[in-house]
């Protein structure tokens, strides 16, 4: 399809998207000189052409699509085309089409607006995060799950925001209308600087405002029960739990003395953080809470904390040093992925599981000593590194280490008495 393909929408689309979500009372976010903010736009925004005065829409080609046949529905699985503007056919050779596949829009990277048609009942999570210059979704008036509200996708009622388009720039004020964030629905939008939450919101989901490295502020409403922000930081409402970071953030960050647990996916995607100082009260440390923070240098993990879970540094390629207390017993599998500037690390003396791929792809580590107590050991530990030098505490190997755990055979010093 040409760009030149006129693409707006009938009237009957735009009443549709204006139902179920009224104009938000002001809102007044906690963090912000500002007495008072408009709340977004409740018109949705139609997709422009040259001829803007017809009201035609004009199916996608069938043949841009790779599609199958499922329980009496298409599942749209790869859109291949190249246009900017999309509409999704309603029904192909006759079949409504009711799903479209968690990676179908992918890597559209020339993708700007998207129609969805009233048959679609299901759109699996994160199919359209990497299209940085989409700004609008269109749902069809008949569609009985799905409507768009200002190009965002929406649930029918509008309860629930299922995807902000990741191109869309500046801030976002939330409508009072909406109760939950779903999981995924801001994450990798590139151009969001600042997002305000309303009172009303009861759900966030992991990761939904991950990854968004020009975020330098979310704001939450000061009557919202179970939320809060400080400095453009999201927590729960009492400040025990860092719930997310804004990848925006820069330099030294020093987590409140208040806070107990760091969430899952709290700083991911904080790539100019460069230094975390994390207080003795936190006894909790999600998993990949400081993934793809990749500018990260230094890191003391607080005495008290048990496991250091799954992911954790995944991608922190500046990784150089890493405190960890004794009273860690657990490394998890793939806490220091590809972390290619970690030499060396000191893991404790109590130290009783490594998991599976746990230095994969560290390939700046040269010596390691696994401690005695290490009685369980996951598979290609040290897969992707360069070289190593392995040295254990044990004899022999325990019974309870996966027989590949060091598959590329690096060298192996048993029963090392050194520390």
């Amino acid at each position: 399809m040409k760009k030149s393909i006129v693409f707006v929408l009938a009237v009957f689309l735009l009443l549709s998207t204006l139902s179920g979500c009224e104009e938000a009372p002001v809102v007044t976010p906690e963090n912000t000189t500002e007495e008072m903010t408009k709340d977004s736009p409740v018109t949705d925004s139609l997709v422009n052409s040259e001829n803007t005065t017809e009201e035609i829409i004009k199916d996608s080609p069938i043949t841009d699509f790779y599609y199958e046949e499922r329980d009496n529905g298409i599942t749209i699985i790869k859109y291949r085309g190249t246009d900017e503007h999309v509409v999704i056919p309603s029904t192909i050779n006759n079949v409504p089409v009711t799903v479209i596949n968690t990676i179908a829009f992918h890597d559209s990277i020339n993708l700007k607006s998207v129609v969805i048609p009233e048959n679609v009942t299901i759109i699996e999570e994160t199919f359209f995060i990497f299209c940085k210059d989409l700004t609008n979704f269109i749902v069809a008036e008949g569609n009985k799950n799905f409507s768009s509200h200002d190009g965002v996708l929406y649930n029918k009622d509008k309860s629930q925001i299922v995807l902000f388009p990741t191109g869309k720039e500046g801030t976002y004020i939330i409508p009072d209308c909406v109760k939950s964030i779903s999981e995924y629905a801001f994450y990798s939008c590139f151009n969001l600087t600042s997002i305000t939450i309303p009172s009303g919101i009861e759900s966030i989901g992991f990761r939904a405002l991950s990854n968004c490295p020009n975020l330098i502020n979310i704001n939450v409403d000061k009557d919202n029960e179970l939320y809060s922000s400080l400095n453009g930081v999201l927590y729960n409402k009492n400040q025990t739990q860092i719930i997310t970071v804004p990848g925006g953030k820069t330099g030294t960050f020093e987590i409140p003395g208040s806070v107990a647990d760091i969430g899952a996916y709290a700083f991911y995607g904080c790539i100019s953080i460069s230094n975390i100082k994390i207080p003795d009260s936190v006894t909790s440390i999600g998993e990949w809470a400081f993934s793809k923070c990749s500018n990260l240098k230094n890191i003391t993990i607080p005495n008290g904390i048990k496991e250091i879970k799954r992911s954790l540094f995944d991608g922190c390629t500046g990784l150089t040093n890493i405190v960890i207390p004794d009273s860690v017993t657990i490394i998890d599998e793939s806490v220091f992925f590809k972390c290619t500037s970690l030499s060396d690390i000191e893991l404790p003396s109590g130290l009783l599981s490594i998991g599976t791929r746990a230095f994969f792809g560290c390939t700046g580590l040269r010596d390691i000593i696994i401690p005695e107590n290490v009685a369980t050991l996951g598979a290609v530990v040290f897969q992707d590194c360069l070289h190593v030098n392995i040295y254990v505490k044990q004899e022999s190997q325990p019974a309870g280490w996966e027989s590949q755990w060091n598959y590329l055979n690096f060298p192996v010093v048993w029963g090392y008495t050194g520390s």
